[in-house]
């Protein structure tokens, strides 16, 4: 089962999912015309302002729909590595997580487009962290290499059954 390049490639991937959860995919700093600056940071669960005088939280706002998206994409993922007996629908799988990550990177970017559009601020300036903007990107090319191999070993698998 994880001999298989396949599995360990989409646990891979939900492993970089689990990570997802802790990093901070953006942060902003802003101004407020009043002189005090805060810092809005977001990641996949939520969005939290920070004051920068006393590091206080000031408040916080859920990103609900990323959220459930990641954890499905990390059960499906799972599943998907137990279905190492059937390639066919371990390949359908695949290209559901695929979906999904691509439905997970939309959702991100509404809501920093979101986000961003009700800041009201006198001076603001954002800063992309790279690495957890990557994740889901390195995810979709680590499932797509998978069923790349899902695939190539079902081509094997008919063959032999062929040669019978």
């Amino acid at each position: 089962m994880f001999q298989r390049i396949q599995s360990l490639l989409l646990l891979i991937t939900a492993a970089v999912h689990i990570v997802l959860f802790f990093l901070t995919l953006w942060t902003a700093n802003i101004k407020l015309g009043d002189g005090t600056e805060n810092t809005l940071k977001m990641t996949v669960c939520h969005y939290s302002t920070y004051s920068d005088a006393d590091n206080s939280k000031l408040g916080s706002n859920g990103l609900f729909i990323t959220a459930i998206i990641n954890l499905v994409l990390i059960a499906v993922t799972l599943f998907t590595v137990f279905l190492y007996k059937n390639r066919i629908l371990q390949s359908k799988m695949s290209r559901l997580i695929i979906l999904f990550q691509t439905g997970l990177i939309v959702f991100l970017v509404f809501a920093y487009d979101n986000v961003k559009g009700a800041i009201e601020a006198a001076s603001f300036t954002s800063e992309f962290n790279s690495l957890g903007i990557s994740i889901p990107v390195v995810g979709i090319i680590l499932v797509f290499i998978a069923n790349r191999s899902i695939l190539k070993d079902e081509r094997k698998v008919r063959s032999v059954d062929r040669i019978r």
